[in-house]
């Protein structure tokens, strides 16, 4: 991520925001580079449905800081 220089004055009159870019692969990359490799995974047929309320449970609503 590269180097973002902003003056105080700028800082102090704009809102600036930061925004992260999240690399990772699909679950499906993951579950086909586990076949190649010859794995003996074995996924019932509800692993979506758990994966799914896994990430769920660990969403979190996003509460930004007030800044009055």
């Amino acid at each position: 991520m590269g180097t973002l220089h902003i003056s105080d004055t700028d800082l102090a009159r704009d809102p600036y925001s930061v925004l992260a870019k999240v690399e990772g692969r699909p679950i499906s990359a993951c579950i086909a580079s586990a076949k190649a490799s010859g794995s003996k995974l074995i996924l019932d047929e509800g692993f979506a449905k758990d994966v799914e309320e896994g990430i769920k449970e660990r969403s979190q609503p996003w509460n930004p800081p007030c800044w009055d």
